[in-house]
């Protein structure tokens, strides 16, 4: 009986040390320590990051000559600022993980639409918000295509356009007979759309026009549809819908810029994670076979919207149903099998593309990361954005959306080289979509203060800067709109091209414009059946050394070329004063790349030519003139034929 107060008293001892402790993290001044040392630890992250994104990829060159690359000329690796994002944000999930105390995530149940007591319902936002942009849309397209007299000289369409002309005059189809730099679908459904216009009896023209006002619409919806998904309050979503459609609103008349593009991963991956888990329910044979379909269709949606972002869908679903897999059984093995059937599948019919993005990847078009707001903004979401998210998927029991999360994760990862390649305005706020969207929504539902002071942030800097930006740099593109605002609409030219009968292009056939041409003669070459295709028509997709190769060898197919007269003047040049030139012209380009980047940036900035670019237009007016003979000259402009049968070309080492 003597030792029961013993042993009571020594039980109560070790209450009393356990629960020390426990009392002391209340403490204020414990408290406090712990936040400045959360802060201290997050400035000191963001400002070695800051430090590795914006200076060291200047340590590391491009070594390979690319064309049309600020990065390049100014020694900047956009590879390296690519690392360093992903670096910095690991470490701040490292952070996340390990430094910080347990508590609940605002991600946790952001796309969660059922709790349990069983489904949740959510008021949808009113469809008259996305008839209204769709409407407002159709509006500013229809009333581009009224003022523009010719479609195919306007800014993005003409290059499409002409692209899309010779496709279906000569049955080209894009990858293996014309340089193509998007998804296949985005060459195909215009072409079907055009094809259908002339066989009514309409112009190709109108036909291209319905198809970008199909598209569009379809992208307005997607992203709807999207946005309907995040478990946040009504009003919320409109804003977030709207300040996004409103940058989107399409000024640029090209496939290529619609919304569906950009939008599709993201509706892909929600869709495949709901009809999954309706599959997952019975378990049978037949549904493993439709999970399989599913996934390997979703991917080659993707795919055949945007490549690069294909790519990027491919390994975010792969990483969904390899956490399904691990968690959830072999059944989820069927998802992983069609993602995994995906890719060889997909080059095994379009080869060509791995081509054109390794060649984006290696420099061609890019351009330098500096501290400009809106790509603080965008940086800035990432490394707030990503630790959540990763946070929520490190646990041994995860619910169904964890998954989810973790495939939405790496998908917003690996779009990232895409937002910080050509690294303008519009490129950061198309491709970091997703990173835009989940950073309101979760904010949203973290903080109303803070969701209301980024959402202002965010609309000030791309709506109304980035637009502002937009409508300046087209400021010349745009002549024909303002003539016909003001009431002098800007009458199309009938006369036929002047270089018809004075080069008697009427009597020759297979003529290329390897250097350009003006939009009535190409026209006329085009539709007489006497044009020569290229594979790259333009030097748009020309980025690197082997775009250019393919380019000049191509003219083999040709039996004349038309180019301007003024090349001529090349015969009997040498490198050593073509080099001496260039290199006397670096401080006016320097200064017009100043006041040009920093217009596109709303930086100052100082651009220093440090790797004189290759010229391609250059080298191939030099080839030309070294093989080519004139046969005659009128207007600035002269028609050649080859030397021999056909000129010699060494494609560069």
């Amino acid at each position: 009986m003597s030792e029961r107060p013993d042993r009571q008293e020594r039980q109560l001892r070790q209450a009393k040390s356990a629960a020390a402790p426990a009392g002391n993290e209340h403490d204020p001044s414990i408290e406090l320590f712990r936040k400045v040392a959360d802060y201290a630890s997050v400035a000191a992250i963001l400002l070695v990051g800051a430090f590795c994104i914006f200076r060291v990829p200047y340590w590391f060159p491009s070594r390979e000559p690319t064309f049309d690359s600020p990065s390049y000329a100014l020694g900047f690796n956009n590879r390296v600022a690519v690392l360093s994002v992903w670096a910095v944000a690991g470490v701040l999930c490292l952070r996340s993980l390990f430094w910080r105390q347990a508590k609940p995530e605002p991600v946790d149940a952001i796309f969660s639409w059922v709790s349990k007591r069983g489904p949740v319902r959510f008021l949808g936002m009113p469809i008259s918000v996305l008839l209204l942009f769709i409407g407002l849309d159709f509006a500013i397209t229809l009333c581009f295509y009224y003022c523009i007299p010719h479609l195919d000289e306007y800014f993005e369409a003409a290059n499409l356009l002409q692209m899309f002309h010779v496709s279906i005059k000569y049955h080209l189809l894009p990858f293996r007979d014309i340089a193509w730099c998007y998804g296949p679908a985005l060459f195909y459904i215009p072409v079907a759309f055009m094809r259908c216009s002339l066989f009514l009896g309409a112009s190709a023209e109108i036909g291209y026009l319905v198809c970008l006002m199909f598209l569009s619409g379809l992208g307005y919806w997607l992203l709807f549809w999207v946005v309907d998904c995040f478990r946040i309050k009504v009003a919320d979503r409109i804003v977030i819908y709207s300040s996004y459609v409103i940058f989107f609103l399409e000024m640029s008349m090209g496939v290529n810029g619609v919304l569906l593009r950009f939008v599709a991963p993201y509706a892909a991956l929600l869709w495949i994670h709901r009809w999954s888990l309706k599959l997952a329910a019975s378990r049978s044979p037949t549904a493993a076979a439709k999970l399989c379909g599913a996934s390997l269709l979703c991917a080659l949606a993707v795919l055949s919207l945007s490549v690069e972002l294909g790519i990027a869908y491919v390994v975010a679903q792969a990483a969904y149903f390899a956490h399904r897999t691990i968690f959830g059984g072999r059944f989820w093995l069927f998802g992983f099998l069609g993602t995994a059937v995906c890719m060889p599948l997909w080059w095994l019919v379009f080869p060509e593309s791995l081509e054109m993005v390794m060649g984006v990847s290696k420099g061609g078009y890019n351009m330098p990361i500096f501290p400009a707001v809106y790509m603080l903004l965008f940086l800035g979401s990432i490394f707030w954005l990503i630790p959540k998210l990763f946070r929520v998927c490190m646990t041994r029991q995860p619910g169904d959306d964890v998954s989810l999360i973790l495939a939405w994760a790496m998908l917003l990862m690996c779009v990232i080289p895409a937002s910080l390649g050509r690294c303008e305005f519009g490129h950061v706020a198309h491709y970091g979509i997703g990173i835009f969207l989940t950073t309101l929504a979760v904010s949203a539902k973290w903080s109303r203060q803070f969701y209301t002071i980024y959402a202002l942030l965010f609309f000030v800097v791309y709506c109304v800067a980035g637009r502002a930006v937009n409508v300046a740099g087209l400021a010349d593109v745009l002549q024909p709109v303002r003539m016909t605002l003001a009431g002098r609409h800007p009458v199309p030219t009938s006369q036929p091209s002047p270089l018809i009968a004075a080069l008697h292009l009427d009597e020759v056939t297979g003529v290329a414009g390897p250097l350009g041409l003006d939009g009535t003669t190409r026209r006329y070459l085009i539709e007489s059946g006497k044009y020569a295709p290229q594979y790259h028509p333009d030097y748009a997709r020309v980025g690197t050394m082997a775009d250019l190769d393919k380019k000049i060898a191509s003219l083999s197919k040709a039996s004349y070329v038309l180019v301007p007269e003024g090349i001529l003047s090349l015969k009997g040049v040498s490198d050593e004063q073509i080099q001496a030139s260039r290199q006397a012209e670096i401080p006016q380009r320097d200064v017009q790349q100043s006041a040009w980047l920093g217009s596109l940036y709303l930086y100052p900035i100082e651009f220093k030519t440090k790797h004189l670019p290759l010229d391609p237009t250059m080298i191939e007016a030099r080839y030309i003139v070294a093989h080519y003979r004139t046969v005659q000259r009128a207007n600035g402009w002269v028609l050649m034929k080859p030397e021999g049968p056909e000129p010699v070309f060494t494609p560069t080492p």
